[in-house]
């Protein structure tokens, strides 16, 4: 909306072009205005300066196409990219088509003829010259607020990757520094990291464990690279059974490797349905129980069966025989 009273600066010309401006303007009936003058270029340039580090101090600016010896092209052109909230609309004594580019060109709202002047004519055109304004100086305070915001998501941005790095190095660390083995694996059964004792534990595919493996292709060269005995079974069989419990919401079992070390593989799903494993190399703990088993039915001096050997032997032989 236009302000009550329209303040318009008419920069150049003379007495009559002055008084020739102030009688169009003041039978524009729509709005009222307040006209002022400066005569010369240097005048002009002040008046623009003041004009636009004023509130509403200037609302449009007529620009004579001969200020004293100078084109009043140079000043639309020096304050076109500068004073933005003041429009400009440049005349002329006749109708010139190189100008009226020119005066375009260099920043200016409107190109008019004085010798063509009509109150419809001049208000339409500083109606639009204003509103034109209005609308780029919206956009240019559009654009540098999307600047700021630019700068400001980068700047996050930079801020969010380094602590994410940072986090992932320390997840890194920890997990590199568990005594089991760890991996961790996606809903769709792809695996998404492992630690250094998972690749030494399972060493003979160590090769393929990197992100995006497939359980299923996993299992299936661990058994083909002899990591899991088959030990006459039936690998499909086999399979189905690893199947089951990798997707069991928890669960733990013992499983004699190929080179003949245990293992004990404790799996759980996260609310996401990611899987996470932890494998624990328990063959000194399977070898002790051996131990003592042997131990609980042999002699430790002789390693003849024992009296609890007999026992036993004779309890399955009676049990047996019934």
């Amino acid at each position: 909306m236009l302000s009550p009273t329209i303040a318009v600066l008419l920069v150049g010309g003379n007495e009559d072009d002055y008084l020739l401006i102030r009688e169009i303007l003041s039978e524009i009936g729509e709005e009222s205005f307040e006209l002022r003058w400066a005569a010369g270029h240097e005048a002009g340039l002040e008046a623009l300066k003041d004009g636009a580090l004023k509130d509403d101090a200037i609302d449009v600016c007529l620009i004579d196409d001969r200020v004293g010896d100078r084109s009043g092209l140079e000043i639309v052109a020096a304050h076109g990219g500068q004073v933005r909230r003041i429009p400009m609309i440049l005349l002329a004594g006749q109708a010139d088509h190189q100008l009226d580019l020119a005066a375009m060109e260099a920043g200016a709202a409107d190109f008019l003829e004085k010798s063509a002047l009509t109150p419809r004519l001049l208000g339409r055109s500083i109606r639009h010259a204003i509103r034109r304004q209005k609308d780029i100086n919206a956009l240019e305070a559009t654009k540098a607020s999307l600047t700021r915001t630019k700068a400001e998501l980068e700047t996050l941005c930079r801020t969010r990757t380094r602590e994410l790095g940072d986090a992932t190095a320390r997840l890194t660390d920890a997990v590199e520094n568990i005594s089991e083995g760890f991996a961790l694996w996606d809903d769709r059964d792809r695996l998404i990291m492992c630690n250094g004792r998972y690749r030494e534990i399972y060493r003979e595919v160590a090769d393929l464990l990197d992100g995006g493996l497939a359980f299923e292709d996993f299992l299936r060269a661990c058994y083909a690279r002899g990591v899991f005995p088959l030990d006459g079974r039936d690998i499909e069989g086999a399979l189905k059974k690893h199947r089951s419990r990798h997707r069991a919401s928890a669960g733990a079992h013992e499983q004699r490797l190929g080179n003949g070390r245990w293992v004990r593989i404790g799996k759980r799903r996260t609310e996401a349905g990611h899987s996470v494993g932890i494998v624990s190399d328990v063959t000194e703990r399977k070898e002790a129980e051996a131990k003592i088993k042997q131990m609980e039915s042999e002699d430790g001096l002789t390693r003849l069966p024992n009296r609890a050997f007999f026992q036993s032997s004779l309890e399955s032989a009676i049990a047996n025989a019934r």
